[in-house]
């Protein structure tokens, strides 16, 4: 399609190409409307002017959007964005001709009412205030979610509103925890935030060195401690970084008081299934190491 957009001038300055490919193309069947540009619905309305041969489908709550190109009068250009809106508008005026043939569909088939009532939920707060919660418990379909909303523009609100949430999970669901944000530029200040609660996590935001030095240094500990079993700071960063389900503070601060009662390194200690059960490691903790 996008080798056809740059037909459109030719075939409106030539009529005999146009009717060409208006024979050519004698149905067309368009899957994600909300996708096209305006540019490529105006050559859709060209080929398909003198039948009514074109059936299309998309969902206008996507809202996606378009970078073009806008040239200036003194050759300049500059970015300007278009509303997927313009696509469906453009093409539902063949109706004045075929009243009738647009249609709204209101049964969705590829969701759960579960999902589709969530996304409905969603639109309707969207000039909300702070974080609401949105249901609770179980239904069929397992546990129901929950929506956090919080002001524009105030990351710390947001950040402090989720990890409030992971807090209530089990420690194997804190494991499997994700944060995705939306523009790279909350990445910085997202990290500096987790960091000063002492918020473990991995970046994946394709800084590929930052990435990965993380992750090597974690793996270097093992290696570290087969050389040397007394460094305890090492032994320190592996329970808080490489043990799953993760050991919290309090947890190694117990831990470390007693190997320096005991005289004993903090690997000797966490060695000991005596020593694990004294300061009330978990069993899931203790399988783990």
């Amino acid at each position: 399609m996008n080798r056809l957009s740059s037909l459109w001038p030719i075939l409106r300055t030539n009529p005999d190409i146009l009717r060409e490919y208006q024979r050519y193309f004698e149905h067309i069947i368009i899957d994600e409307l909300q996708d096209f540009s305006p540019a490529k619905v105006e050559l859709l309305m060209l080929l398909c002017e003198k039948h009514a041969n074109i059936m299309a489908f998309g969902d206008i709550f996507q809202e996606v959007q378009f970078d073009t190109i806008h040239t200036q009068g003194d050759g300049s250009s500059e970015n300007v964005k278009i509303p997927a809106q313009a696509a469906f508008a453009r093409l539902a005026q063949r109706d004045t001709c075929h009243l009738g043939k647009a249609h709204q569909l209101t049964i969705n088939f590829r969701s759960t009412q579960e999902i589709l009532d969530f996304a409905t939920f969603i639109r309707s707060k969207v000039n909300g205030g702070t974080a609401v919660q949105l249901w609770s418990g179980q239904n069929k379909h397992g546990p129901k979610p929950t929506y956090l909303y919080t002001r524009t523009g105030s990351l710390v609100e947001m950040v402090d509103a989720t990890l409030g949430q992971i807090a209530q999970l089990s420690a194997s669901e804190k494991e499997s925890m994700v944060l995705i944000f939306g523009d790279k530029k909350m990445l910085p200040q997202s990290q500096n935030l987790l960091k000063e609660r002492n918020f473990p996590f991995a970046l994946m935001d394709g800084q590929k060195t930052v990435y990965q030095l993380h992750y090597v240094k974690n793996l270097l500990l093992y290696l570290y401690l087969i050389e040397d079993r007394g460094r305890d700071d090492d032994m320190e960063r592996l329970l808080r970084y490489n043990i799953v389900p993760y050991f919290e503070k309090t947890q190694i601060i117990a831990l470390k008081k007693l190997a320096n009662r005991k005289g004993l390194t903090l690997f000797e200690t966490v060695a000991s299934q005596k020593f694990l059960q004294e300061s009330r490691i978990s069993k899931e903790q203790s399988a783990s190491l």
